[in-house]
């Protein structure tokens, strides 16, 4: 394994390497693209807006870690978006790590900063790391829904900076 990584690092690419980047690829597609379907499972639904409409609207991805590379990590979620999003095409913003204002790099120095953020979050000892705990699953009954009825906007959604509709072509009726 020491010697594949090596390989790796040092820019070899034989046909091994590239068929594991694929399988990792494929799996990591699959495994994007399922939850992007359970998120849009969660999301609600009303006149103009669905839960694609959403997710186009609110994805953001970001990208971070020493150990990403465009292939196989973000071409595998990428892939999951693309086919989401057809035919649309509009993909989600990709956001990365930043390195702080306030500190200088030499330029050989700024590739080393992605791997300190992973050194860092492999830093703490999980026992002293605080327990992850999630909400509870909002089931669409729980929800309290205004007997409010929604109304059709002059500027049928054309007028993106709409004080009535804020652009979605409708609004609710006080």
């Amino acid at each position: 394994m020491e010697s594949w990584r090596v390989r790796k690092e040092n820019g070899d690419n034989p046909p091994q390497i590239q068929s594991a980047k694929g399988k990792i690829e494929n799996q990591l597609a699959a495994s994007t693209d399922q939850s992007l379907e359970e998120t849009k499972r969660q999301l609600h639904t009303g006149p103009n807006v669905t839960p694609l409409g959403s997710l186009r609207a609110n994805s953001r991805v970001i990208f971070g870690g020493g150990g990403h590379i465009d292939i196989p990590y973000k071409s595998g979620v990428m892939k999951a978006y693309q086919k989401q999003f057809h035919p649309d095409r509009t993909l989600p913003q990709i956001a990365s790590i930043r390195t702080p204002e306030d500190l200088t790099l030499e330029d050989h120095q700024d590739r080393w900063w992605p791997r300190l953020y992973v050194a860092y979050g492999l830093s703490f000892l999980k026992e002293n790391l605080t327990r992850i705990t999630l909400p509870q699953p909002i089931t669409v009954t729980q929800i309290q829904i205004p007997q409010k009825r929604w109304v059709s906007c002059t500027c049928r959604g054309i007028n993106k900076s709409c004080s009535m509709c804020d652009g979605f072509g409708a609004y609710l009726e006080n």
